[in-house]
């Protein structure tokens, strides 16, 4: 499994928000919703401006391959003023296309088109070649949802995993919840030591 490490997705996304290109916004909230819902390119593409709620802040993610769809409130205001901004210039383009994230054609962007983007930038900010697929995101927000000490049903939940065994090959990944373990465990047995002795 090929996920980002912190300082690779910060070198990403620094390359990403330094983009110049009339593209800039649509590229910059493409990338942090992906990452941040935990999204297959595929499903990008079928993502509609009506899957966005403005007033809850939340987006329903349409999940494909058997996942379970389900909707993500979007609590991270960086994410969430990436795509508002975004949403500013997309409603303005004379389109009658229902879609969130266009080509410049005016369909829906392809996942061609997000896999160069992703070998683009992911180029430009030194990111191992093995690691230069749209899929990584889904995998970094994983391990990252973990890390923060997530409990493995949640990480089901916002990945759309219909199958938990699915969640928790993210485990081997991650050293959080034997950290936790391990101190849960010399808590507990401090408490039994000093009654031991007491």
């Amino acid at each position: 499994m090929k996920y980002l490490t912190k300082d690779e997705t910060q070198r990403l996304y620094q390359q990403i928000y330094n983009d110049t290109g009339i593209h800039r916004k649509r590229n910059i909230a493409l990338f942090e919703i992906v990452k941040y819902c935990a999204l297959r390119a595929s499903e990008v593409s079928i993502l509609k401006i009506t899957d966005y709620n403005k007033s809850s802040k939340t987006l329903y993610c349409k999940r494909l391959k058997g996942s379970n769809s389900n909707t993500i409130k979007i609590v991270d205001e960086h994410v969430l003023k990436a795509l508002e901004d975004y949403l500013e210039d997309r409603l303005h383009l004379e389109t009658s296309s229902p879609y969130l994230f266009l080509s410049q054609k005016g369909s829906p962007i392809s996942r061609k088109q997000m896999d160069f983007l992703m070998k683009s930038y992911c180029q430009k900010a030194d990111i191992p070649e093995n690691k230069h697929h749209m899929h990584a995101l889904r995998h970094s927000r994983a391990i990252e949802l973990i890390e923060h000490g997530f409990d493995v049903n949640d990480v089901q939940y916002w990945l759309g995993h219909k199958n938990p065994d699915n969640t928790f090959k993210y485990l081997s990944y991650t050293s959080c919840l034997q950290k936790r373990l391990f101190n849960e465990l010399a808590r507990l047995e401090q408490g039994e030591y000093a009654e031991r002795f007491a």
